[in-house]
């Protein structure tokens, strides 16, 4: 009996493990279906990453051990250019780490970046950090949602935001690269995917240099509108955007939904961008708000039961709606506190839509963001500009002095040099300029 039970148990075994065979092609091609293969196979790797992790095998690990050991030590010392070799090492023993990417990407795009004295020196570094996620950690972990999020957040914090000193010159330096790219503000897709040999070089140089899929990128933009991508916040939504399919936990869809909406939130603000007598000028984009307001719905009705998404998008549609307030578009404004009324709760209750701009639009400038404040003042350049072709000089001068005015009493709270470079705003001079292309262009 004994005998005979031990061979059907073993003839069950061949069975399953046949059965298993024959589900292996399926089970591979499933895998690379859904990304759970985070790297291509190591034999495409450089000769060392191959070397270090084929002939060390087992070693691998202590070895890694001892130098993150190594690397904390050195972390907790400021001994930052001391860390770049060593976790460079690390990230050949063992390619598909995700957490030594990240940590080595910080290390060269904020620590090492900040030491700096020059901009183009911190450019370097910053940028050195974006092509280490991008060229090498993702090609080692394309299943990796966090990395896709932290390439993500380089793009949308480090170069789209105002926390570095030299913010203006990131943005400078990777608009002068998109723009030499696309020769504008979006690519060709027609000729692009047509096969255009004309746009062969192009193609190329976007798939191998940037890493970007022109095809995501029209899939994007049939998503939330036409993007500048020459502004660091459209390559913020690319990456996050790309990573959401590999998202298996709710924080890091979560993560991945919020920087596609914070990214567009800022492109709504202050994504604009003109260059004015060799100057960098950004201003709101207040036609993409129907795009920003389909990114939050997504997010939505991808599950997330995240409260801070309801505090965002309250906070979203109350300065959209002061934003078209300024620049006389009273009906996008209303509309937009009719939505506010329906979400309920805030400053909205009890409220007209003449009282709650009235309230906001009191606000001092000098306690304005400075999305805001540009706001203020450029649409009142535009009014005066207006005000002054059509014949009405006396209220075009009023109007001017009152823009003039705003601009000196917010100006004069960035007393700190540093702080008026990295938040002040553009000389009035040039708004103004801008102002008036704008009114001969309609």
């Amino acid at each position: 009996m004994k005998k005979l039970t031990t061979a059907i148990l073993l003839l069950a075994a061949i069975g399953m493990i046949w059965i298993a065979g024959t589900r292996h092609d399926e089970l591979v091609a499933m895998r690379g279906e859904y990304g759970l293969d985070q790297a291509e196979p190591l034999e495409n790797s450089p000769p060392l990453v191959a070397f270090t992790t084929v002939a060390l095998g087992g070693f691998r690990g202590l070895l890694v051990d001892a130098l993150w050991m190594r690397l904390s030590r050195l972390q907790s010392e400021g001994r930052y250019f001391e860390l770049v070799q060593l976790a460079d090492w690390i990230t050949k023993l063992e390619p598909r780490s995700s957490a030594i990417w990240t940590f080595q990407a910080w290390n060269l795009s904020y620590n090492i970046s900040v030491l700096m004295t020059s901009p183009e020196d911190r450019w370097r570094w910053v940028y050195h950090g974006v092509k280490l996620l991008r060229d090498e950690g993702l090609f080692y972990n394309r299943g990796s949602a966090q990395l896709y999020k932290e390439l993500g957040w380089l793009y949308q914090h480090k170069i789209g935001s105002d926390s570095d000193q030299a913010h203006w010159y990131y943005k400078r330096q990777w608009y002068g690269m998109m723009e030499d790219l696309f020769g504008g503000a979006r690519p060709d897709y027609e000729r692009l995917l047509g096969g255009d040999p004309e746009f062969a070089a192009i193609l190329e140089e976007m798939r191998k240099r940037y890493k970007l899929d022109p095809a995501r990128m029209r899939e994007i933009e049939a998503e939330y509108g036409p993007l500048d991508w020459r502004i660091p916040e459209s390559h913020a939504v690319y990456w996050a955007y790309t990573g959401l399919p590999y998202a298996r936990k709710d924080f890091h869809r979560d993560g991945l939904s919020r920087m596609i909406f914070q990214s567009l939130v800022a492109t709504f603000q202050h994504g604009d961008f003109h260059i004015v007598d060799g100057n960098l000028v950004n201003l709101p984009d207040l036609d993409i708000f129907p795009y920003v307001d389909k990114a939050f719905q997504n997010a939505y009705s991808s599950g997330s039961r995240n409260p801070t998404f309801d505090e965002a998008y309250y906070n979203f549609l109350l300065d959209a709606m002061i934003l078209n307030f300024y620049f006389q578009r009273d009906g996008e404004a209303r509309a937009i506190f009719e939505r506010l009324k329906e979400i309920g709760a805030g400053q909205v209750e009890g409220q007209t839509f003449e009282s709650l701009v009235a309230s906001l639009s009191q606000q001092p400038i000098e306690g304005m963001r400075r999305h805001q404040a540009i706001s203020l003042i450029y649409s009142m350049l535009l009014q005066s500009v207006d005000l002054r072709d059509s014949g009405s000089a006396s209220k075009a001068d009023k109007m001017e002095a009152a823009a003039r005015e705003n601009w000196q009493r917010f100006q004069a709270t960035r007393i700190n040099p540093n702080f008026m470079a990295r938040t002040g705003l553009p000389p009035l001079d040039l708004l103004r300029e801008l102002a008036q292309q704008e009114h001969s262009s309609e």
